[in-house]
């Protein structure tokens, strides 16, 4: 028995020159119910894709559906494409009837001119020229697609990462010696407000690595059961107030919704798609957010990334610009912007995907010109009967001078700026440039150190290995752990899971005076 299905396709072209490209056609025929489509290699829509399948997610179905390249001006250069279908077999199998429907330079499948009327069956790699716009048939596969831009940016975020461990210890000394010279008393008021200036672009320098480390997913975290609808709602109280009233925002929240999270990590996801909605819609439109719980199974194109399980899906839609396939391409990379140079630092999107990965979870955009645009995101759910801890205020720590402290940090800038800060505080430093000096000093004067600040990053002996071997010797010693960055497994299990105190590089001097003295305090007999 054979069925036959056909659509019409209508490929209009400009004189804008042909364009080549390479295509493997070993993968065989193209079959329409798996994802058959044309790719523009020139025209005004260079690069964008047509899906030809009848498949109900793409153009066409059962229907005849047009596909117009050049969506303005009306072009005597077309042709018409018509598939027939049969059934026979294992798989659907698909041919082609290409009609020249007037185009003056002729209409050619690999160099040959079309006869009418005549059938002929399609691989990946043929090409079709139509006038001089040239279009290549391909196979469209989403969950590859996605499985290459994850590779994409795990090779991107170990980038990004390295480089934001190096900026935050450069940034580290700068700001530890700026603090300590706004501690004496200005010679003169220019000097201060130099000092002043100084630390605020410190600071800009820190807010920038800290997107980077989201991103590179390198990051501490304090990791907690959060309450979904609290977080959100928190968040959507603070934007409310930066969006114009032509915008309207809508939501639907599910109650019960728990996850395993970064509080301010949550947030900041949450700020940055809202905040690119709100941007992407300067005349007004709708916000849409919801939050439900999910179940993703083996059969679901998302199972590729995510395990089998319940997930809270957070979904954040707007009406707005809508981006072209290519921005979309390259939406989560680092540093990629569409807005006004100093208006965006390209690092929205790319925090995102950095946080949400960090967190066990999966982000998916959608997006289409003029329509809008859907970021849907993708976190394990927590059993709802685990209660999320309510957020905690923060507690001002008191000054409390006294103590001798053992910093062990390869970078010398770093080290010599904390041993200036904490001799200011009244304490006691002694130093170590590398793992194997600080066990020997530990060692040599044990009795007298009340707190070890020990880098994780270090060449030769890790902080890891640095704090097993101080476990060894002291089990009952303090230890606070300083990090920018934490790319290796064993260095991130001893941020994470090891439950010590952790000072975020790059930081100020009231960071350092509030974590030492409070873990000195913690621990005075």
């Amino acid at each position: 028995m054979t069925k036959h299905d056909s659509f019409n396709t209508t490929l209009d072209s400009v004189d804008t020159g042909t364009a080549t490209t390479s295509a493997d056609p070993s993968t065989g025929p193209l079959r329409p119910l798996v994802g058959a489509r044309l790719t523009a290699l020139g025209g005004p829509v260079a690069g964008s894709t047509f899906d030809v399948g009848l498949s109900e997610s793409l153009i066409g179905r059962r229907d005849p559906a047009e596909i117009v390249l050049n969506d303005r001006a009306v072009s005597s250069r077309h042709a018409r494409l018509v598939c027939t279908v049969s059934d026979e077999g294992d798989e659907p199998t698909a041919q082609y009837l290409l009609e020249d429907l007037g185009s003056k330079n002729g209409t050619f499948l690999n160099g040959r001119r079309l006869e009418q009327n005549k059938l002929v069956s399609l691989a990946v790699g043929d090409r079709m020229r139509v006038g001089s716009t040239v279009l290549l048939f391909s196979r469209h596969d989403p969950v590859e697609e996605q499985l290459l831009q994850s590779r994409k940016m795990e090779a991107l975020g170990r980038l990004a990462g390295g480089v934001a461990h190096d900026f935050n210890n450069l940034l580290g000394a700068l700001l530890g010696n700026v603090n300590y010279l706004q501690a004496q008393p200005p010679t003169t008021e220019e000097l201060a407000e130099c000092l002043a200036d100084m630390e605020a672009a410190t600071r800009r320098g820190m807010e920038l690595t800290m997107q980077l480390l989201g991103f590179a997913r390198g990051g501490s975290s304090d990791i907690k059961p959060i309450d979904v609808r609290e977080v959100i709602e928190q968040t959507m109280r603070l934007l409310e107030r930066t969006f114009d009233r032509a915008i309207s925002v809508r939501s639907h929240i599910d109650d019960g919704l728990c996850v395993l999270a970064d509080r301010s990590q949550l947030q900041q996801v949450l700020m940055n798609v809202c905040i690119n909605a709100r941007d992407a819609m300067p005349g007004g439109g709708e916000l849409s957010l919801s939050a439900a719980l999910t179940t993703i199974r083996e059969d679901s194109n998302t199972a590729a990334f995510l395990s089998d399980g319940n997930y809270v899906r957070l979904r954040v839609g707007d009406s707005g610009c809508g981006m072209d396939s290519a921005t979309v391409e390259r939406a989560f990379d680092p540093f990629f912007t569409t807005k006004p140079r100093g208006e965006g630092t390209g690092l929205g999107l790319a925090t995102v995907y950095g946080i949400v990965s960090d967190h066990g979870g999966h982000v998916e955009l959608e997006s289409e010109l003029l329509v809008g645009t859907t970021v849907t995101i993708y976190l394990p759910a927590l059993d709802p009967s685990i209660r999320p801890e309510p957020p905690q205020p923060s507690q001002h720590e008191t000054d409390r001078i006294g103590g001798v402290v053992l910093v062990i940090d390869d970078e010398e800038p770093v080290r010599r700026s904390t041993q200036r800060l904490l001799k200011r505080f009244g304490f006691e430093v002694l130093c170590a440039d590398d793992g194997a000096q600080g066990l020997a000093i530990f060692e040599a004067h044990r009795e007298l150190i009340d707190l070890v600040l020990l880098d994780v990053i270090m060449p030769e002996m890790a902080g890891d290995e640095v704090y097993e071997r101080l476990r060894e010797i002291d089990p009952e010693q303090p230890v606070v752990l300083m990090t920018g960055y934490a790319p290796g497994e064993q260095s991130r299990r001893l941020v994470n899971q090891s439950g010590l105190d952790v000072l975020k590089k790059p930081f100020d001097a009231d960071q350092l005076r509030a974590a030492v003295t409070a873990h000195i305090r913690r621990h005075d007999p």
